[in-house]
């Protein structure tokens, strides 16, 4: 057995044990990956003295219900590495992180020696492990071994690799539930307050041990209401719709309040389609719990689905952003890693970019060695792939293909993307631009607003760029020119001089837009309590002048327009307003007799002309102020438009070429398949990544097929895919496996689970599949751990 190593030199021995104490203050929710540290001795020579040396490597899924299983995975260990007389090994560290304790336990062996069992906090103390505090660390061990993440030097075993023990962790987790909470939640209405419970249920679903799930959680919901939204996901995930619907309106029952209660409630009514429920539901979380991005989304979501989106639209900008956060181990000391190359066909699974699901690009010709491949995903590095003879076109479209696939998205960021890709694929790029526009203020409009705070509001935006390009010819956009960027004059200081100065201005103009709109009422409720004698009077002395209905119209309407809010041009048309009354009722004092009749029927025709622009401005101020700023959602719209820009210029490329010519690179057909894909256009992903791999394998490509094809119910093209992905392992060297890849156990249990494991034993016969040993194995590990299917 060959264990991937991280060498340390001699001179930063134990420089990673004592960084990962130092470090434990930065970890988040269920910290870095058990740590395997070996210090090794090499033996001299005649003319060299023999060296010390520090190699780690990191390893989830090894028993650690006890120190005695722990201990006997490191004599594991160096029994193996030991064969090697050259090597001799001194002493053996295996780390495991505490997540309820926050600190790392260590189980030490010094040969010669004995076991040593500690803990240390980050300050490198040593300290005694209680009683009962052992569940702890074989919890957090476990939680860890959920999901594997990809680090350098890492190795993935199969986790509750027995009946027994997989019993011993539901007690364990039992007993754990009332005592601790198991990690800290950005979003508490979005998953309650204890993540292990949520992990497990996901772990189990993900199995397909539905029976199994629900045994663990239905004795607990007495203890805590929020259990019944893990129960609720069992029961959707193999699609119970109504049963799920009725356990959580009984738990609401007495919960009325529950934020999670109610958006789980939700959810279970947008899968059965009752969108108007759903609706509701979301509309009292968001007044609950504002500040949750989980309401706003499923808000979002619920206008989708009813057809309206300018408010899906709002929605998606007002909700509140979480940035994501994961652990990051930092190994400053260590300048270099070294790894261990397989010597031999066929001996266990030494390529650990397998059982992690594939998200680096990666692609090699047919009988390549994968180890540089191996050191592009474990190290992290962008990799160098294979171009071919690539012409300066095709150079080109691959970088901008390459720019656009690595735009970093939050969490929260990807799920409003792929919502606001399924509304352009609903109603088209024109129409749901013109939404934005009439829903958004763009940058001409933004001019036109006399708010001297508005540049320090803009810049709360994720990305103020106005999406002016429309559609021009067959697939083809035009992409907005750059703007020019404004010139600083003095830094900080004059910009803040610039806003103060627009304020003062601003203050006064409205304090003398109000002070004329208040003598402009007083004289207006004045005229309007004249008697009707003295209106009698002075409507005989003006002879035969505007009739006394029409003139108490025309006020009530000036009264109107003083009335309204401050905005914008208000104030210059009540000043004029003002004056015109003024100047006209002086005329009429001037001409008793009825000689100025031509006169004031000119004037009244001109102002009837003035009033109606005035009103035309008016309503396109209204317009403006109906509208937002939009400070979130203007980068997923600058980003949706660079990918639509993109997939055009491929459709036109294909009209250039032909749509059998398939001679472009591999590497630029996979980028293609990753665009489509995230534009939710399956079809054309499909055959992107079916034209890479037709130049090399690529396990990325490969695992993209098998997604594909799984959210298509397509069991046959799955079943094809696993088979080809495990021949090229076997090729590759790897034959025994310690650990299914669990990205590939997960699609398989859910075929089981969908079609029943008859058909499936069927199809793999029917398509001659019985020679791929490793998915036959596979399949009878599935039959034993008892996954639910169809026909059972």
């Amino acid at each position: 057995m060959q264990v991937i190593e991280v060498v340390e030199p001699e001179g930063y021995l134990y420089a990673t044990l004592n960084q990962r104490c130092r470090d434990i203050p930065k970890y988040e929710f269920f910290g870095p990956p058990d740590l395997c540290y070996l210090v090794k001795q090499s033996k001299g020579g005649l003319l060299s003295s023999s060296t010390l040396a520090g190699f780690f490597h990191y390893i989830y899924g090894v028993d650690s219900s006890s120190s005695a299983s722990i201990a006997a995975y490191i004599k594991s260990i160096i029994q193996k590495q030991e064969n090697n007389s050259k090597i001799k090994i001194m002493k053996a560290t295996f780390c495991m992180y505490d997540i309820v304790m926050k600190r790392d336990v260590r189980v030490e062996i010094s040969i010669p020696g004995g076991t040593h069992v500690f803990a240390v906090d980050e300050n490198l103390n040593k300290l005694v492990i209680g009683s009962g505090e052992w569940n702890y660390v074989f919890m957090s061990s476990l939680l860890r071994s959920f999901e594997p993440k990809a680090c350098p030097g890492f190795r993935v075993i199969q986790e509750l690799s027995s009946q027994e023990l997989f019993k011993d962790f539901l007690l364990v987790s039992n007993s754990l539930l009332p005592q601790v909470r198991f990690g800290e939640l950005l979003d508490k209405a979005k998953q309650g307050s204890n993540l292990m419970i949520q992990k497990i249920t996901e772990y189990l679903i993900r199995k397909k041990r539905i029976q199994d799930c629900l045994n663990f959680l239905l004795p607990l919901q007495e203890e805590d209401p929020l259990i019944v939204t893990h129960v609720s996901d069992v029961l959707l995930s193999v699609d119970k719709n109504k049963e799920a619907i009725l356990l959580l309106a009984e738990k609401i029952r007495e919960y009325p309040y529950l934020v999670p209660l109610l958006l789980k409630q939700a959810q279970s009514f947008i899968k059965s389609e009752y969108y108007e429920y759903a609706y509701k539901l979301s509309k009292i979380c968001v007044d609950l719990c504002p500040e949750s991005f989980e309401a706003w989304f499923q808000m979002a979501e619920v206008y989708f689905y009813m057809k309206k989106i300018k408010m899906s639209l709002i929605a998606m900008d007002i909700a509140p952003y979480y940035p994501d956060a994961e652990w990051v181990h930092r190994v400053e000391l260590v300048n270099d890693y070294d790894f261990s190359i397989p010597r031999h066909k066929k001996t266990t699974d030494v390529h650990p970019y397998l059982l992690v699901e594939p998200t680096k690009v990666d692609f090699r010709k047919t009988g390549e060695e994968p180890v540089q491949l191996m050191n592009w995903v474990l190290r992290g590095e962008i990799p160098m792939p294979f171009m071919g003879d690539m012409n300066r076109e095709d150079q080109d479209m691959l970088r901008q293909l390459m720019k656009v696939n690595s735009v970093k998205f939050t969490s929260c960021e990807k799920r409003c993307y792929d919502l606001l890709v399924k509304i352009e694929k609903e109603i088209s790029w024109d129409t749901l631009f013109k939404i934005k526009q009439a829903t958004f203020l763009g940058e001409s409009e933004n001019q036109q607003w006399e708010n001297p705070f508005f540049k320090a509001q803009q810049s709360r935006c994720l990305l103020s760029s106005d999406l002016s390009g429309q559609k021009a010819g067959a697939g083809q956009y035009i992409k907005p020119a750059k703007k020019a960027q404004p010139v600083s004059r003095g830094g900080m200081d004059d910009s803040l001089l610039e806003i103060q100065a627009q304020a003062e201005n601003f203050s006064k103009k409205q304090r003398k837009q109000m002070q004329q709109q208040q003598n402009h009422q007083i004289d207006t409720i004045a005229e309007e309590d004249r008697s009707d004698v003295e209106e009698a009077e002075r409507i005989t002395d003006m002879g035969l002048g505007m009739q006394p209905p029409q003139r108490k119209q025309k006020r009530k309407n000036n009264l109107e327009m003083a009335t309204v809010e401050d905005k914008p041009g208000a104030g210059s048309y009540q000043s004029q307003q003002t004056g015109e009354d003024q100047n006209e009722e002086g005329q009429e004092d001037e001409n008793p007799d009825g000689n100025g009749m031509m006169g004031q029927s000119a004037r009244q025709g001109e102002d009837e002309k003035s009033e109606s622009e005035l009103l035309n401005e008016q309503t396109h101020e209204n317009d403006l102020r109906k509208k937002r700023l939009c400070f979130k959602i203007d980068k997923l719209f600058t980003t949706l438009f660079e990918d639509l820009n993109l997939l055009c210029e491929w459709e036109n490329d294909e009209k250039r070429r032909g749509s059998n010519d398939k001679s472009q690179s591999g590497v630029l057909w996979i980028h293609r398949g990753i665009l489509a894909e995230r534009l939710n256009r399956k079809r054309l992903a499909e055959r992107a990544y079916r034209n890479g791999i037709e130049k090399g394998f690529s396990l990325f490509a490969w695992s993209r097929l098998l997604k594909i094809y799984a959210d298509t119910y397509n069991p046959k093209a799955c079943l094809v895919c696993m088979a080809e992905i495990l021949d090229q392992a076997e090729d590759d060297g790897i034959q025994i496996y310690l650990k299914f890849p669990p990205w590939i156990e997960e699609v398989l249990h859910s075929l089981i689970a969908s079609n029943g494991i008859k058909t499936i034993i069927r199809l793999v016969k029917e398509m001659e599949l019985e020679d791929c040993k490793a998915l036959t194995d596979a399949i009878e590990n599935a039959y034993a751990l008892r996954v639910e299917g169809s026909d059972q």
